[in-house]
């Protein structure tokens, strides 16, 4: 991991994986859009369509996915990471620019413009108001809003739910709970070390299982890259669990201690 970038890239290793995606898609979008998607199709899109402008702001994991309507078509599921933390200024502004983009490339490659549904993944303090893009024009009435774009997004603000709803919205799906538990709590370090057993409680197998994926390194990392935490505290959390969580925690903390003194930190 880039530990100039750990929440993007924690981000990117999480919703890269499909079976986590299509835990998202059932828990956290509304049920008119989920029941109209063939979720088994859903194909990982390897580009990206943030462009130099909208790095600033996000970071996004694209998939395609059939939608069955009056006729079956695909869509982009576009997760969207807003890795500033911060509610950003004219959100519709950066969203259409984003979608511009996606369309600009569905006409290159000769393809059908393709319905965008922006999912925005946010973890940050302030509080987010979601309001129409016709809001923010200030003495637009009836008759100006046609020419205004009107188009909606979806908005999973993790820190909306106190620590026991998301964790029980999130039973049954191990690798997605430890993610999105992580992240809601990340910026709260004395909170994230009394939650920290409760975060990582999984299974020996699932463990044990991820070791060579990489997939727990990366939640280990993303832990030591962006909080103090000691890491005898991950260790006691995870070891309890499986004697590889031990071994994972020192190799993941040996890599950390060398890419921070290649770095100079």
């Amino acid at each position: 991991m880039d530990i100039q970038n750990p929440h993007d890239h924690f981000f990117k290793e999480v919703f890269s994986l499909k079976e986590n995606v299509i835990a998202f898609v059932k828990k956290f979008l509304p049920d008119d859009i989920v029941q109209h998607l063939l979720i088994d199709s859903i194909l990982l899109d390897s580009n990206s369509y943030i462009d130099e402008k909208l790095k600033e702001y996000f970071s996004d994991v694209v998939y395609d996915c059939q939608y069955k309507g009056n006729t079956n078509t695909t869509i982009k599921l576009s997760l969207l990471f807003e890795h500033k933390s911060y509610v950003p200024d004219n959100v519709h502004l950066q969203l259409l620019r984003y979608m511009l983009n996606i369309w600009s490339q569905n006409i290159k490659q000769n393809k059908p413009i393709q319905v965008v549904l922006p999912i925005i993944v946010y973890h940050g303090k302030e509080k987010w108001e979601v309001k129409p893009f016709k809001k923010y024009f200030d003495g637009a009435d009836e008759a100006l809003f046609r020419f205004i774009p009107n188009f909606d997004y979806i908005l999973n603000d993790l820190t909306e739910y106190n620590f026991e709803e998301l964790k029980g919205k999130l039973e049954g799906d191990k690798k997605l709970k430890v993610a999105l538990l992580l992240l809601q709590q990340i910026f709260d370090e004395p909170l994230l070390k009394r939650l920290l057993s409760e975060i990582l409680d999984v299974d020996k197998n699932l463990i044990e299982n991820n070791v060579e994926s990489g997939y727990f390194e990366s939640v280990v990392l993303y832990i030591f890259a962006t909080t103090n935490i000691e890491p005898v505290l991950v260790i006691d959390a995870l070891s309890k669990k499986s004697p590889q969580g031990e071994k994972l925690i020192m190799s993941t903390y040996e890599k950390i201690l060398e890419k921070g003194i290649e770095k100079g930190i």
